[in-house]
């Protein structure tokens, strides 16, 4: 046994990355010559979580591809039937994302530190040996440094520097290149923008005042909006190989959108509301749903919702296939149970290809 732990650490995974699944774990209180450890842990435990982070992992990130796709298509086709000029969709997009930034950044200064980053930054410039590349190098990044204490490391041109940045790619460096001395279409911006600044765009397009004239669309994103978010989230953590089942113990205080999730699930989609109330404050499982309402709003029929409806009837499939290792684990087994019910749910919905926004958010 001790020998297969090591093999899987050596060749699988790592100690810290495993050790963090034990978060979901309790320990022993005041038990005499207990106290401090995990009750009802083992190696093993670990190693299926880290199993099954993987698997949801793999479906959460197959999900939001489907769905950054139609909103791109979307947003393509409401531009098209409203007239919308392309080149003004986005050139008001990029402006009103800097301005938001600066404005951002403005709210949250503190006048006091900034004016002092501000002329340590002018020091370190104004010393710089401009005959060495290296002093410059090093100048201009303690002055970045030193500045973060006003920009908050965030970027006003992030979306354009993004996309600067994905001329160093062999897929994307001719388009790129294309547009580098202009303006950039709408449909170009779409091929190019990553999640984040994607809902960012759609919020521009349908939000308040939206940049494109669409009352079905903007209805769409007032009542997706708060779930698309929670999609991104979740979307992002998957992509950048976070540990998604590490905090199953965990409470949200701040609940967001999640009234409106547990709601969507029990009224609208009919899933057991007990089971849905043990864990709906437990941030991974309403994200998730979020992005399963999101699939069932944004993926017409097809394809697409029939491979979806594959991928959850197997992750169904492989997440019960150890249950009954956590029964005696609370957090763990309220999570299975949900995830249980919520795949076989939304399985069912996509592989009957039913009408989408019917069981959605009001």
């Amino acid at each position: 046994m001790r020998t297969d732990a090591t093999a899987f650490l050596e060749e699988m995974s790592f100690f810290f990355k495993l050790k963090a699944f034990a978060k979901n774990f309790e320990k022993y209180g005041r038990k005499p010559g207990e106290k401090g450890r995990y009750v009802n842990l083992d190696f093993g435990h670990l190693v299926e979580l880290s199993k099954l982070d993987k698997v949801l992992r793999s479906l959460v990130l197959d999900l939001a591809l489907d769905i950054e796709h139609y909103l791109k298509v979307r947003i393509n086709a409401a531009a098209m039937h409203a007239g919308a000029d392309p080149f003004e969709v986005v050139d008001t997009f990029l402006e009103d994302s800097a301005a938001s930034v600066v404005s951002e950044q403005t709210k949250a200064l503190d006048k006091g530190v900034g004016a002092v980053a501000v002329r340590l930054a002018a020091s370190t410039l104004g010393g710089c040996d401009l005959e060495s590349r290296p002093a410059i190098v090093s100048a201009a990044n303690e002055a970045t440094a030193t500045l973060s204490e006003v920009t908050k490391g965030r970027d006003p041109r992030h979306v354009e520097h993004a996309i600067a940045g994905m001329a160093g790619s062999p897929y994307s460096e001719a388009l790129v290149r294309k547009y580098a001395g202009g303006p950039i279409p709408l449909w170009t911006l779409l091929e190019l923008v990553s999640f984040g600044p994607l809902t960012r765009l759609y919020r521009h397009c349908f939000g308040k005042a939206g940049a494109i004239d669409d009352p079905e669309e903007r209805e769409m994103f007032s009542a997706y909006r708060g779930l698309l978010k929670c999609t991104q989230q979740l979307r992002n953590a998957a992509a950048h190989n976070d540990c998604l089942l590490n905090g199953l113990d965990s409470h949200e205080k701040k609940s967001g959108a999640y009234p409106k999730i547990r709601k969507a699930l029990a009224e609208g989609y009919g899933m057991d509301p007990d089971v849905v109330a043990q864990v709906g404050s437990v941030r991974v499982a309403m994200d998730l749903a979020a992005v399963l309402i999101c699939y069932d709003a944004y993926v017409p029929r097809g394809g697409s919702r029939t491979r979806a409806s594959l991928a959850l009837s197997a992750a169904r499939e492989r997440f019960a296939e150890h249950a009954p290792l956590f029964d005696k684990t609370y957090a763990v087994k309220s999570f299975l149970d949900y995830a249980d019910t919520l795949f076989d749910t939304f399985s069912r919905i996509f592989a009957s290809q039913g009408a989408s926004h019917e069981n959605g958010v009001e």
